[in-house]
């Protein structure tokens, strides 16, 4: 029986400097209200122009609206921070027969929603609906600007370009040895995303401890998610919202592969006027297409490269990485699902697979499906209103009506409740049932899943994540030669799946596993 625990955290102050304490929290928190209140009232009064629908108020969930969400701020912090967001969240805000709620957090009005015909206005509206600047926020020390951070942004198109692996390998022990293999995941996609990134990987696989570059990029994300509930405060509070340790020595070594470019720029444009004034032909010596040139050519400064850079990292490494994670964690505990890829994979012969190969594998493809469907590695988005608008449901006591949303109000959207509705994938939606993606009753999930907006891994829109089809491509291909090389898959741990939620969302117990290789090899 799958088992979770949940710790309790102490929230006693120290008997020594308790009252001081407990009065300087008591005054940060008035001051914080009467700020946010004041800026609250300010957007409310601001707006540029009034819907003309009929609208009515969505519930509110159940919460001490004096504290305007401060205490909830509170508790997702720690729940971030203990590895129990997802199912807090869920517990906290779901309200039975409600798709669409309003709460305060942080100081903050905000909605969530988990209804396809809003979440479709969210991500379709790009002059209605920005980034919020909560994320901008969190994100911003960290990320600086980029896809994340910015309305507007270039996407890098990052899906044609194939990475080439170093020949470091650190394999999973054949003999059953316990291995975690999302730990071997996170550090080979992150060889494989500073490859396509920089031209070279930073060495993961074969990095170690608490200096490795792998270590340093989880802490600083880490951070970014634990800030993220408390940003209405570091508005008002920005020194506390700085740089760490770990995010400046990730600057550090990002800066160092940016410099090279740069330099490298500088020496091929010298090569090419010299060429030009001695009429001689130009020969280009780029045999590979690598991110960090392709924007070292148009941008000069090194701190908006850096920034691209780090937003392409984000995107292209944790959300495989997660994606992998998640696979094997589900494949160790569903014999019966292992033992059908490895007969659908059989007919590849040991032999690397091709993208039509691996396009061509329809169990593969719906254990894919499903599992971004119950674990989505994208946990929930944001958008925040530019105007005055509405969200077309949600509103009144059945819940039907147009919701006012006033500019500056944030709109939450959560891919993992709208993943589980009952009424959209069936009474089993919190089943992990692979084969909901291959019958016939339920292959109407698998059609155009963008035009009915219900099935939303990645997000959706012109800002889909663009990770998405290079962590697809990567986490088949990793998963059929693991499953080549390795017949026999063992759990090593005995609790059931628990979501990590920072930028993206993994098993927090990793993907404890024994592997044992094929013919004993």
């Amino acid at each position: 029986m799958n088992k979770t625990t949940f710790k309790t955290v102490n929230l006693t102050l120290p008997k020594t400097r308790g009252l001081t304490a407990t009065l300087s929290l008591v005054l940060l928190l008035s001051l914080t209200y009467l700020l946010l209140s004041r800026r609250n009232n300010k957007t409310s009064s601001s707006s540029s122009r009034q819907p003309e629908q009929v609208t009515q108020t969505a519930p509110w969930i159940p919460q001490r609206r004096l504290l305007r969400g401060l205490d909830l701020a509170v508790e997702c912090g720690m729940a971030v921070r203990d590895d129990y967001l997802i199912p807090f969240l869920h517990g906290r805000i779901v309200l039975p027969g409600k798709s669409t709620v309003q709460l305060y957090l942080g100081g903050l009005h905000m909605y969530f929603t988990w209804e396809p015909a809003n979440i479709k206005a969210l991500l379709s509206d790009h002059k209605t609906w920005h980034i919020p600047r909560d994320r901008k926020l969190a994100m911003g020390p960290l990320l600086g600007r980029g896809i994340f951070t910015t309305d507007g942004a270039d996407i890098p198109n990052p899906h044609d370009r194939t990475p080439r692996l170093s020949s470091a390998r650190q394999d999973p022990p054949p003999d059953g040895t316990t291995v975690d293999l999302s730990d071997v995941f996170f550090r080979l996609s992150l060889d494989i995303g500073t490859d396509i990134l920089f031209g070279e990987s930073v060495g993961a696989l074969m990095q170690e401890g608490r200096d490795g570059f792998g270590h340093l990029w989880e802490s600083s994300i880490k951070t970014c998610a634990v800030r993220w509930p408390f940003t209405p405060l570091l508005a008002w509070f920005p020194w506390v919202n700085g740089r760490t340790g770990d995010m400046k020595r990730v600057f550090a070594l990002v800066d160092g592969y940016v410099e090279k470019a740069l330099e490298r720029r500088r020496q091929q444009q010298q090569q090419q006027q010299q060429q030009q004034q001695a009429s001689e032909p130009i020969h280009s010596t780029e045999t590979r297409h690598i991110v960090l040139e392709e924007i070292a050519s148009r941008i000069d400064n090194p701190t908006r490269i850096r920034s691209e850079l780090l937003n392409f990292l984000l995107a292209g490494r944790d959300t495989t990485a997660s994606l992998l994670t998640n696979i094997f964690f589900t494949l160790s505990k569903r014999p019966d699902i292992w033992q059908r890829l490895q007969t659908e994979i059989s007919s590849l012969n040991g032999q690397p697979p091709s993208y039509t190969q691996l396009k061509k594998l329809a169990c593969l493809d719906a254990l894919l499906r499903e599992s971004l469907r119950l674990y989505p590695v994208v946990p929930f988005i944001g958008r925040q209103a530019a105007v005055d608008t509405t969200l077309p449901t949600g509103g009144g006591t059945d819940g039907t009506a147009p919701v006012l949303i006033k500019r500056g109000q944030t709109v939450q959207y959560l891919t993992t409740m709208l993943h589980l509705r009952k009424d959209l994938y069936g009474q089993d939606a919190q089943e992990f049932r692979p084969e909901r993606w291959l019958d016939d009753e339920s292959a109407k999930h698998k059609t155009s899943p963008r035009a009915t907006w219900r099935y939303l891994p990645f997000g959706g829109g012109a800002r889909v994540c663009m990770g998405q089809q290079l962590a697809l491509m990567q986490a088949a291909y990793a998963t059929v030669r693991l499953c080549q090389r390795f017949d026999r898959l063992e759990s090593r741990d005995e609790w059931g799946w628990r979501g990590r939620a920072t930028m993206t969302m993994t098993s927090a117990n990793g993907a404890r596993v024994g592997l044992f290789a094929r013919g004993g090899r």
